[in-house]
Formats: C-alpha cells, sequence, structure tokens
C-alpha cells in the first residue's frame, strides 16, 4: 500500500485492493502499524487479503472465505473437503429451506483453507471461519467452540458440517 514517496500509504478506494469498507479499514491500521514500525525500526506489519470474505447479499446469500476447490487443485495444494448441496438439517426444514448448501476444506492439519456457503445468514458462518483461518485453528477445536452456538442458528449446525472431517 505504499506510494512512490516512502511515507505516504495508499489505502481503500485509492488502492488497488479488495475495494469493500471493512478492508479499507484494516488498510488503514497496517498503514497507521507501518509507519510506527518505520519510525522504530521493528518488523513492518503486513496486509493479509487470503482471509477476506466474499458476499452476495442475494436471498438465499451466497458467500465465501479464503480458496476455491479449483485453485487448491491449480496450486496442487493437498486438501479435504466436506460439502453438501441438499441440507435437510432440521433448521433449514424448519423455515423451509429449500436451498442450501456447504464447503469446507482444509489442509492436512485440519486448518481451514476455504469456506462456501448458501443459505441465510451466510454472513455469520464466515465471520466464524475467517476467524478460524486468521487463528489457523484446526476443526476439532472450531467444533468444540460451536457446541453451544444457539439452535436453530447457522453456527448450530457447523457440527454438522465439520463432522465427515473429524476422524
Amino acid at each position: 500500500m505504499r506510494t512512490s514517496i516512502p511515507a505516504i500509504f495508499a489505502v481503500g478506494d485509492c488502492a488497488q485492493t479488495v475495494m469493500l469498507a471493512r478492508v479499507a479499514d484494516m488498510e488503514a491500521h497496517v498503514a497507521a502499524r507501518t509507519i510506527t514500525a518505520m519510525e522504530n525500526g521493528t518488523d513492518l506489519p503486513a496486509m493479509d487479503y487470503t482471509t477476506v470474505p466474499a458476499v452476495l447479499f442475494t436471498y438465499p446469500q451466497l458467500g465465501m472465505v479464503g480458496k476455491t476447490e479449483e485453485t487448491l487443485k491449480q496450486e496442487n495444494i493437498p486438501y479435504w473437503k466436506s460439502h453438501d448441496t441438499d441440507l435437510s438439517w432440521p433448521t433449514y426444514r424448519r423455515i423451509g429451506m429449500k436451498h442450501a448448501a456447504y464447503k469446507i476444506l482444509v489442509d492436512e492439519n485440519n486448518c481451514i483453507l476455504g469456506a462456501h456457503f448458501l443459505g441465510d445468514n451466510t454472513t455469520g458462518l464466515l465471520n466464524t471461519f475467517k476467524q478460524a483461518m486468521i487463528d489457523k485453528t484446526p476443526v476439532t477445536k472450531i467444533r468444540e467452540n460451536n457446541i453451544m452456538a444457539p439452535y436453530p442458528s447457522r453456527e448450530s449446525d457447523i457440527l454438522y458440517m465439520l463432522d465427515p472431517l473429524i476422524d
């Protein structure tokens, strides 16, 4: 985000990055920390765009965070997945939702590489998996953390999504 003038940074709409308000907010934080680090001679922070979630605010919502299965194949990254395109869980049946799906992609350490959702409240699921990616939380811990998620929320369905990935 540094411009041709070393002490000037471009963020948000002035930068050639992901054009989302919260990304601009994070870029501003990283730029401020970078300026401070330059003054103090400490390690420079970096902006990480790999965990930026994307959502289509349609109904149902379609959203993703991280890599797609196609990208992992192109990059020859080994992965495991849990997915379903015909969800008949009680949380969906009770509201008559006919179109809902998910795909969770993990690495050899059972950490999230990508998560994709179609349903209502996709944003809540994306936030959970975005944070798990940032913290490098393995699926066993994500599942444990969501055992007491309020039912019938989408987050309470995380248990079903992760079970196929847990030995």
